[in-house]
């Protein structure tokens, strides 16, 4: 998927607003990878996705990182993100985030619900788990 043909227009449409240009595109790298390129090199923004061992229709969404900050890419990335996993057949996804603004708030705007929160007794950090049930295929396209 080296495309934008498999997204909706609308989702197109947003990421020419977002970035000014057409020039950018997502690409699907190990079935496993996703990114956000623009002029076809630079990758500005990734997320990994792994299936839940002993269950084939729970999408884990990982490790997103952002070369930019506070200009919407993360949450525009996430948006698509999504369409690709509920594409792959997944009916629900799952997301850990390190309690913050930034990182609920892009939580919140995709529809994702706070299912647990948790402070990891490794990092001492405060987790949040998301998750976010998928639309069919016929619906994503909507």
């Amino acid at each position: 998927m080296d495309s934008k043909k498999y997204f909706p227009k609308n989702l197109i449409a947003k990421g020419n607003k977002l970035f000014g240009h057409t020039e950018w595109e997502f690409v699907e790298e190990h079935d496993d990878k996703f990114n956000l390129t623009e002029d076809g090199w630079d990758t500005i923004v990734s997320v990994h996705m792994e299936e839940l061992p002993g269950c084939c229709g729970v999408a884990i969404l990982t490790s997103l990182r952002s070369q930019k900050r506070n200009v919407g890419y993360s949450k525009f990335l996430m948006e698509a993100a999504l369409y690709w996993v509920a594409n792959k057949g997944y009916t629900l996804a799952i997301a850990t985030t390190v309690a913050h603004k930034a990182t609920d708030a892009i939580a919140a705007a995709i529809g994702a619900k706070e299912a647990a929160t948790f402070t990891n007794r490794r990092t001492r950090n405060r987790i949040k788990v998301w998750t976010k049930t998928l639309p069919f295929k016929s619906e994503a396209a909507v």
